[in-house]
């Protein structure tokens, strides 16, 4: 994986509409990593500066999908940092832990069926809006 999340609180009130204290998860990925992605496995790019400009494009093809997406059951996008090592995806925090640390839990049922429709309703959200997963 070239991606890392973390759970991050602002620090002042700086920013319209943020308040210190709120929580975020923000995505890191490493620049890096995308190249040697896209170097060896992600289509074959020939140099360093082509896989760079491949790995960008994917991240802001990423980002333009999650942008536009309005569902209660969806993550919202807040931010996009590009740094020379890093971009750095910032968005809505959710408490509770991952969908992936849910699902590897004894659910029942009942909490299975629910999970399962939630994620229904959102892929048929997700292609109406154009966007595949």
């Amino acid at each position: 994986s070239f991606a890392t999340t973390y759970r991050m609180s602002a620090v002042n009130g700086a920013t319209p509409g943020v308040e210190k204290g709120q929580l975020f998860a923000v995505k890191k990925i490493l620049k890096a990593k995308l190249r040697k992605h896209f170097k060896t496995s992600g289509g074959g790019s020939s140099s360093n500066q082509e896989a760079t400009e491949k790995g960008k494009a994917e991240v802001h093809r990423e980002v333009k999908a999650i942008d536009g997406l309005r569902h209660l059951n969806i993550i919202k996008f807040i931010h996009l940092m590009d740094t020379e090592e890093a971009f750095f995806i910032v968005m809505e925090f959710a408490e509770g832990g991952t969908l992936a640390s849910k699902v590897h839990k004894d659910l029942s049922s009942s909490d299975t069926r629910k999970w399962a429709l939630q994620l229904v309703k959102v892929l048929v959200y997700m292609h109406e809006q154009g966007v595949s997963h």
